[in-house]
């Protein structure tokens, strides 16, 4: 989606700040989790993800995609 709507001129920075994002946030998640899970157990922590999980999918279910800009 990001390579329709943005602009030729920064497409790939762009790409390359998202996947460093991208990248980071898995590493916090996973650092994060790794935190959680020997003070609350593995399967609570699994709950716990799970949830978030369905939850962020209900919040972006409501999120409308940018239209792409005519090149």
């Amino acid at each position: 989606m990001a390579q329709a709507i943005l602009p030729n001129w920064v497409r790939g920075r762009s790409l390359a700040v998202y996947l460093t994002l991208f990248n980071g946030a898995m590493t916090v998640g996973s650092l994060s989790w790794g935190a959680i899970a020997p003070l609350i157990g593995v399967p609570f922590t699994l709950l716990a993800g799970a949830v978030g999980l369905v939850v962020a999918g209900l919040a972006a279910h409501r999120l409308k995609l940018p239209r792409a800009m005519p090149t």
